[in-house]
């Protein structure tokens, strides 16, 4: 009985997990100007360039809040701690994709990055850091959204 009490409640939690990532990053297919990443060339595309987006990103992300009102404050430490390990989540998805690895294990470390990037974003939506922050983000956001959008019909797909 308290196993399956334990269990409901970590199913529970799981999905709301998924319905905020759906929230965050709407499965919609109205997003004009998002290539699809189903074929080969378009994930590498898609991988590479939310690499570098991200990568300068946090590079950014760091300069504006020093020369912010959060410079030397809490809120700057835990923002950039998110920001890094939304980068790690994508420099993961990256390696993996490089390294030739299966589609469920591509599911998997995907479904990781979109986490760290709901979390991520609900933080920059919030904080108001600067216009530049808000532009980098937007760019990595719709490319998430398209990430978001391919994990969401792979892994209807996929045998589990």
């Amino acid at each position: 009985m308290k196993f399956r009490k334990i269990f409901l409640i970590v199913l529970g939690l799981f999905l709301l997990t998924c319905l905020a990532a759906e929230a965050v990053f709407p499965q919609t297919r109205d997003v004009s100007g998002d290539e699809e990443v189903n074929g080969l060339r378009g994930f590498d595309t898609a991988i590479s360039r939310l690499a570098t987006d991200s990568r300068q990103f946090v590079r950014t992300l760091d300069r504006e809040l020093d020369k912010g009102r959060y410079n030397g404050t809490r809120y700057e430490d835990d923002v950039n701690r998110k920001a890094k390990s939304f980068l790690r989540a994508v420099e993961r998805l990256e390696r993996v994709y490089r390294v030739g690895a299966r589609e469920r294990q591509l599911l998997e470390f995907a479904g990781r990055m979109l986490d760290q990037g709901a979390d991520l974003n609900r933080i920059i939506e919030r904080g108001a850091i600067s216009p530049i922050v808000n532009r980098e983000w937007e760019r990595i956001h719709q490319t998430l959204r398209v990430f978001a959008r391919w994990h969401r019909e792979k892994g209807r797909n996929s045998t589990r």
